[in-house]
Formats: C-alpha cells, sequence, structure tokens
C-alpha cells in the first residue's frame, strides 16, 4: 500500500580519496544525523567511502581490505530501518566493480552496480569493472526505487528497463566533473528522463577537487513533470532532507537560476585551489607577483580559496622589470590588505651569467631570459620549503600549450590553477572578480602582456594575438578540427594557424612537465597527450606549409 510519502536525505559530500577513516567519520556524522531524524532512506554519492579517483590504490591489498572493513561498520552502524546507500569498490572473482550498496538492520538489502559506458575520459586509470546483473528495485513506503551508477543515464536498455518497471523514484548517483564549455549531465536532459519516465529523478553529484577534476555538485530534484523540487548549491557541501508525496497534484518548481558562467567558472578554481591546500596538508600559499595579469588573478584565486592570512605574495624583480610593474603588484597588495615582499633577483643572475660565460663566449637572448625565470624559481621554492606553503604557477592554458612558458622556471610550482584557463578568459576572470570587490588594479586589465625578459617585447610580438592563438588552439585541441576545417573556420589565420599547430606540437614535452592544475576549460576534461618526439606532425605541417 502507497503511504503518503517518502522522506529522503541526500548528502552532497567533498570526499578525500584514498582517506577511508576520514570518509566514514563523514558518513557516520551523517547517517547519526538523519537517523534522529526518523528519515526512510539516506543517500551518499558515488564511490563516497573510499573517494572518487583511488587509480593504483584499489589494486593494493591493503586498501581494499580496509574498504571491506569500513563498509562493515557502516552495515552495523544502521540498525533501524532507515536505509542507507553508499557507494564504494567491491572485488568479485578478481575483479573490482563501482557499486552501491543499500543497508537495512544491520543486513544488506541490495546492491547495484555500475554498467559499461565508453568513451568517457575523464575516468583515467579506471581498475574498476562494470556489469549488468537485472538492478534490484526497492520499495520504500510503497514506491519503487531504482539506482543508476554515473554515465548509466547514458545507456538507453538501462533507461528502458527502468522505464517498464514504471518505478516511482530514479536516482542517478554519479561524480561527474564540473566543465565551463560543456555540462555532462544538463538540467534539460535530467528534465527529460523525468517527463520519459513519469517518474522523480534525483541527481545526486560529489563537490570539491580531486587531483586535476573539480565536481560542483549542484545536486537537483526533479518531480514527474520535469519541475524542479529542489536545487542544492554549487561548489559547496550540502546535507538536505526533501518528502516525496506521489499523491499531491501540485508541486512548487523551484527557481533554477544559475551564477553566471564565468562566476562558476572563478568558484571552480578558488575551490579546487582551497582543496589541494586543505588535502594535502599545506600550510598556506606562496605566490610569486609580476605585476601582470596571470599572477594578480592567481592572488586572488588564492586569498579567496585560504583567506589573505595565508598568502604569501613574493615580487622577484630584475633589470627589466618596470616600475609600472612593482607599482601594480604592491597596489594590489594594498587593496588586499597584504604585505608585498620584494627580492630583487639582479645579482643571482649575474652570478649565473659570469659562470656560464666562462663556458660560452656570447650567451644567446633566451638562454638569458630563461635563467631569470630560474633564479625566481629558486628563491620561490625556497620560500615554499621554508614555510611549507603552496607554489602557485601561474602559467595559463595559451602559455603551457605553445610552450611559451619556461620550464623550470614560472611553468614551475606545485599547483596551476590557470593551466586550462586560456589568456582570453583570464582577462574575463579578472574582470568578473573585480565585480565583486576591487582588488585587481584597472592598469593590470589594460596593459598588454608582457614576461619583461627583455626590453620593450610584449607578448604579441613572439605569439599571434590572444584572440586569434586561443581560437586557434580551441579548434584544433578540443574540437579536433583538421587544417583544412580551421581555414575553412579561420580564414585569415592561415599562417597563424600553421605557427600554432607547430608550436603546440614541439612544446609537448614541457606540458608533460608541469604541474597539476584543475581541468575546467576543457571540452573532455582529459589532459591531451601527444607524442615528445614529434617529427611527424612536424614534417607534415611544414610539408603542408610549404604546399
Amino acid at each position: 500500500m502507497l503511504n503518503k510519502c517518502v522522506s529522503i536525505a541526500l548528502v552532497q559530500m567533498n570526499l578525500k580519496s584514498g582517506d577511508i577513516d576520514e570518509n566514514f567519520r563523514n558518513i557516520r556524522r551523517e547517517i547519526e544525523h538523519f537517523k534522529r531524524k526518523g528519515v526512510d532512506i539516506v543517500v551518499f554519492p558515488e564511490l563516497s567511502l573510499t573517494g572518487f579517483f583511488v587509480d593504483e590504490l584499489i589494486l593494493h591489498p591493503d586498501f581494499y581490505e580496509s574498504c571491506c572493513s569500513y563498509i562493515s561498520k557502516i552495515r552495523e552502524l544502521n540498525d533501524g530501518s532507515m536505509i542507507v546507500v553508499v557507494g564504494h569498490p567491491l572485488k568479485v572473482q578478481r575483479r573490482f566493480y563501482n557499486v552501491l550498496s543499500c543497508f537495512q538492520s544491520k543486513k544488506l538489502l541490495a546492491r547495484f552496480f555500475k554498467g559499461d559506458v565508453d568513451g568517457i575520459s575523464y575516468r583515467r586509470y579506471d581498475h574498476l569493472s562494470r556489469r549488468y546483473n537485472g538492478q534490484h528495485i526497492l520499495c520504500i513506503n510503497g514506491y519503487k526505487i531504482s539506482f543508476l551508477i554515473g554515465e548509466d543515464i547514458f545507456l538507453k536498455k538501462e533507461f528502458f528497463r527502468n522505464k517498464k518497471k514504471k518505478i516511482d523514484i530514479l536516482f542517478l548517483v554519479g561524480s561527474f566533473p564540473y566543465s565551463f564549455t560543456n555540462d555532462i549531465v544538463s538540467h534539460e536532459m535530467l528534465r527529460k528522463v523525468s517527463l520519459e519516465l513519469c517518474s522523480y529523478t534525483i541527481h545526486l553529484n560529489a563537490v570539491g577537487c580531486q587531483d586535476d577534476l573539480v565536481f560542483e555538485g549542484g545536486s537537483k530534484v526533479f518531480d514527474r513533470r520535469g519541475n524542479v523540487l529542489h536545487l542544492f548549491p554549487s561548489f559547496a557541501e550540502r546535507s538536505h532532507l526533501i518528502k516525496i508525496d506521489k499523491m499531491s497534484t501540485t508541486s512548487k518548481n523551484v527557481s533554477t537560476g544559475r551564477p553566471s558562467s564565468i562566476s562558476r567558472l572563478y568558484e571552480a578554481l578558488v575551490l579546487s585551489v582551497r582543496d589541494y591546500v586543505k588535502k594535502n596538508f599545506f600550510s598556506g600559499i606562496v605566490i610569486g607577483l609580476s605585476g601582470g595579469i596571470d599572477s594578480s588573478l592567481s592572488l586572488s584565486i588564492a586569498v579567496d580559496a585560504v583567506g589573505k592570512e595565508f598568502v604569501k605574495p613574493v615580487m622577484v624583480p630584475s633589470i627589466y622589470t618596470s616600475n609600472q610593474s612593482i607599482t601594480d603588484a604592491k597596489k594590489q597588495c594594498e587593496l588586499i590588505g597584504l604585505k608585498l615582499e620584494v627580492i630583487s633577483i639582479q645579482e643571482v643572475f649575474v652570478d649565473f651569467s659570469k659562470k656560464l660565460g666562462k663556458i660560452f663566449k656570447d650567451l644567446k637572448s633566451v638562454v638569458l631570459e630563461n635563467l631569470q625565470a630560474r633564479c625566481r624559481l629558486v628563491l620561490l621554492m625556497g620560500i615554499s620549503n621554508q614555510i611549507k606553503y603552496l607554489l602557485l604557477s601561474t602559467s595559463n592554458r595559451s602559455e603551457l600549450y605553445t610552450g611559451y612558458t619556461t620550464i623550470y622556471g614560472d611553468m614551475s610550482g606545485g599547483f596551476a590553477p590557470l593551466k586550462d584557463i586560456p589568456k582570453t578568459v583570464v582577462f574575463q576572470l579578472s574582470k568578473y572578480r573585480n565585480t565583486v570587490s576591487s582588488i585587481i588594479p584597472e592598469s593590470v586589465l589594460y596593459k598588454k602582456p608582457t614576461s619583461e625578459l627583455r626590453r620593450d617585447v610584449f607578448d604579441e610580438d613572439d605569439l599571434p594575438n590572444y584572440s586569434s592563438l586561443d581560437s586557434i588552439l580551441f579548434h584544433y585541441i578540443d574540437l579536433k578540427s583538421s587544417i583544412q576545417e580551421m581555414f575553412l573556420k579561420l580564414p585569415h589565420l592561415k599562417k597563424e594557424i600553421y605557427d600554432v599547430m607547430d608550436l603546440f606540437h614541439s612544446n609537448e614535452f614541457k606540458r608533460r612537465q608541469s604541474p597539476i592544475g584543475p581541468m575546467v576549460y576543457s571540452r573532455d576534461l582529459s589532459y591531451k597527450r601527444y607524442p615528445v618526439s614529434y617529427r611527424h606532425f612536424s614534417c607534415c605541417f611544414r610539408y603542408c606549409k610549404n604546399n
């Protein structure tokens, strides 16, 4: 018999990969909290016990044994009628599976296995197998409930299987990373699922940063008519109790207005830095300020992530550093309320140059330019080691993809928040941040980008203008456009297309050695790996270019 309603607790958690004990403590706290409220079912995210990426850890016997031990503890915690649904890996006949286990009254009630979807490139090193086993149906207060894990929602046979069973509530428990350019599971898609199945649809997402992926949260609850009953916040942990009444003929449609895309991107970067500092036990952040747009934005992100009291800005100028850059860096620190440390690299740079000069009569310009960047890194890493602060690299996607950055110099650091952010978007993010509070000097927003490694030279003297550069990179790297397709789409950039492709392929060796950073802009959220020995590509480009 159908009771009036079912009470469901959804827990949008920030998971720590591999830290089973901490994840368990958070799960236990939520179970005890909702047990006191008399909830019918409490649901946790995909792989909530182990964290989303465990990579090779799952192959270590001690890790899996610990996982099994804590699953037993969760089962024993639930001694009442409330159902607890938790995600974890499960080993069956020497293979590991991604599962949801449902516990009630200290017993295993049901277990849902993840199906098989190819082509999901952000799930790298995935040692978890998939299988179908005629998914269960849970009945709670007369409501028929089913679960899909992750990308199973894209499987037509899973979709129609649930449609045939005429379920009342469908849970999609999947950890889907945030992407600036592509919503993997869109609002419209979930709405259509609700309408097609004529069921309540609940999407429970994880939140937080794990290595180079950011999970937005933003979990949603839809009614049978495709209306949003509840919308969780983005980039924040939250647990919420909802009640579903199938007999109700009316429902309140919650406003689905979301922040702007650029503000969401900024929040994703802030969360990535905050989580990386916290989860890797750094005491704070040190950052090298140059007076340019990249380091200014990076400083803003760092302050918003951990608070200004845990951020140490340092400027390491040379004779090529302009007075305007020094003024801009000092002005930003004044706006934020920080003290700027200034350490000249000139003496160290001259000493290194003299020693190299004993070997080579004439040092190339590129040697002297890169030497400055490497002198800066030595000092910044010394500070990082001394006070256990994370050094942020300030290189952006445009620079990394063209090699316009110094390996073992400004490219280096412990974490690179702008690694996947094109230069044009760096400007957009900086202007957005100033709408919240003005902490980036106006002069920084509008001056021409320059590395200041030699006099009177700007980035666009060596590269196409950033608007053209980012457009070429997006078509070639993200859209995988052919040369001819790019000629048709960007006919005014024919020469620049060849130049950029050559730069891109000849600098893969740098990107392989760049620090980790959040992949939030790319369409498929995966690191683009190309051959380091690029002769084949280079020859093709030059052949086309000359013919």
